[in-house]
């Protein structure tokens, strides 16, 4: 029998620790968040509706995360962000094909001069099918996947747009999108990868 349908977990996604002195709990990150004015939309919340249309594809067992992304834009305005964030594990075990047309990659190794050296950390953010919501995302550290996400970027017949944010991380937005499936091999994490050219 299935564990009832809930939202277990909290991670945050705050490189220049903005959230230093609150707990790590959504709500209280919320609250900090209203107090300093940067939530200045609902599109910036994860709202009752999004936890909904999650029932039904996903259970308590999936362990899901509420998620905070805190960051700052080009004019240096603070921005502030909810996602729900599946595990890897999860989508492999749905063995559904995702819709992805954002990621990050973080950068995890540098040189003496601090030239990134490589991105062993990727963030992306996905439509799952029957889900209609642009707030679901997950995280992952493994090589492999991080390698197929860091292909994509230099590959030219992927229309993209590349740009380098202030914490050294590359953001990829595609012109389509990459229909993934995930799986494992032994131990180990993996992808099938189809890129989705965007219809005229």
């Amino acid at each position: 029998m299935s564990a009832p349908f809930e939202i277990p977990g909290f991670a945050l996604w705050d490189p220049f620790r903005r959230l230093a002195e609150v707990p790590i709990d959504i709500n209280a990150a919320r609250t900090w968040a209203y107090s300093r004015r940067i939530i200045r939309h609902q599109g910036q919340l994860v709202l009752p509706d999004t936890i909904k249309k999650l029932e039904g594809h996903f259970s308590g067992e999936d362990m899901l995360l509420f998620t905070v992304h805190v960051f700052p834009d080009d004019q240096g305005r603070l921005w502030y962000f909810e996602y729900i964030q599946v595990p890897v594990k999860a989508l492999i075990e749905k063995g559904k094909p995702v819709s992805i047309k954002y990621w990050q990659l973080l950068p995890t190794r540098w040189d003496r001069d601090g030239n990134v050296l490589r991105y062993e950390h990727a963030r992306f953010f996905f439509n799952f099918p029957g889900i209609h919501t642009e707030k679901l995302c997950s995280d992952t550290v493994s090589k492999q996947l991080c390698k197929q996400f860091s292909e994509i970027v230099d590959n030219d017949s992927v229309k993209h747009e590349r740009k380098v944010l202030q914490d050294r991380s590359l953001e990829i937005r595609l012109a389509g999108a990459m229909e993934v499936t995930f799986f494992k091999t032994g131990n180990s994490y993996d992808s099938i990868m189809k890129h989705i050219e965007k219809s005229e």
